[in-house]
């Protein structure tokens, strides 16, 4: 049994045991003793990691939208500002990716098996999908690394989505299926 006061570490009717160098176990009995804390350390990590900090904390540290950099919670940016920007793609951006492997994947739907090369299709739009998923895992790790590529991984979704949806809609449409 055992309690814990003021940085103290008290256990009662105990035995502590400790080997020697050479193997042999040595037993100590006690009823009451006490061990402070005082000088002991922590092996732990106090500070909570990148991929534990809110999405909005980051987003404060990316911008500097905080008033110093002590006010926002681990905030590493002048440190690691690349470990940022990759978090914040992956958190943000990553999401944005759904809706254009939904719009491609929908092409598999309008296909006609009828089509002397309608199979083709399928392996077509599936490698498309699984290059587009690719990317933009790829340019995750490479989104910290310059604002360029920070820009072209959010902007590539937002200018292929309303492309593929034209296609789409012109696809439905040439199948007479609306």
């Amino acid at each position: 049994k055992g309690v814990v006061r003021n940085n103290k570490l008290i256990l009662f009717n105990g035995f502590i045991q400790s080997q020697s160098q050479t193997g042999e176990i040595n037993n100590i009995e006690f009823n009451k003793t006490i061990l402070t804390m005082n000088n002991f350390s922590t092996r732990t990590i106090t500070t909570p990691k990148i991929q534990e900090t809110s999405t909005l904390s980051l987003l404060q540290c990316f911008f500097n939208l905080g008033s110093s950099e002590k006010s926002i919670l681990n905030c590493p940016y002048k440190k690691n500002k690349v470990e940022v920007a990759q978090n914040i793609s992956r958190r943000i951006g990553m999401p944005l990716y759904i809706p254009l492997i939904a719009l491609i994947g929908s092409f598999l739907l309008i296909h006609k098996r009828r089509e002397k090369f309608g199979f083709l299709k399928k392996y077509l739009f599936f490698l498309i999908s699984f290059f587009v998923l690719v990317f933009s895992e790829i340019m995750v790790k490479f989104s910290g690394l310059s604002l360029f590529n920070f820009l072209i991984y959010f902007l590539f979704p937002f200018t292929l989505m309303p492309i593929v949806y034209f296609m789409l809609i012109q696809s439905i449409k040439s199948e007479n299926l609306i």
